[in-house]
């Protein structure tokens, strides 16, 4: 794994595909997965399943898909790339995906994580916090609101 920074984020989002796409674009690497920061419940199954879709039809650009609804994570094939590195900064990627939906593979996905994007440590905290509270509970054997441990700050759920 390489951690790469994109010194100009306030850019938009497809400055940061472009830093990502510099870094990987090499003539052995087919495609580019691709997937937002908002979206920390992606499930692993549903990576492997976009992968997995490429794999088969070595189509353009996959995707997950529920009722209509289009998520993360996507793939790009390099015959995309070209046209990413030309896309509008302001626009972003949609652009490109839109020219390519036809084109592409929709996975059909009951995966929450691929559709819901969480902006903040409130909203992680409301759609983790149940889960976490449960099981703190059942496996500490104690009530966690006396724990505290939910209080020490942000980074906590």
């Amino acid at each position: 794994m390489r951690l790469v920074r994109n010194t100009t984020p306030e850019a938009g989002q497809l400055s940061s595909l472009l830093v990502a796409l510099g870094t990987v674009d090499h003539p052995d690497v087919p495609a580019i997965l691709v997937t937002l920061v908002d979206l920390p419940l992606l499930s692993a199954s549903t990576v492997r399943a976009v992968l997995e879709g490429y794999r088969r039809t070595r189509a353009p650009l996959v995707r997950p898909e529920r009722d209509g609804r289009h998520g993360h994570p996507v793939l790009f094939d390099r015959s995309l790339f070209d046209e990413l590195r030309s896309a509008d900064l302001e626009r972003g990627a949609k652009p490109v995906v839109r020219a390519h939906a036809a084109d592409g593979l929709d996975i059909a996905s009951n995966d929450d994580g691929a559709f819901v994007d969480i902006d903040t440590p409130p909203g992680l905290r409301a759609r983790v916090w149940p889960t976490a509270v449960a099981t703190v509970w059942l496996t500490a054997g104690s009530r966690p609101e006396r724990e505290g441990w939910w209080t020490r700050g942000d980074s906590n759920p």
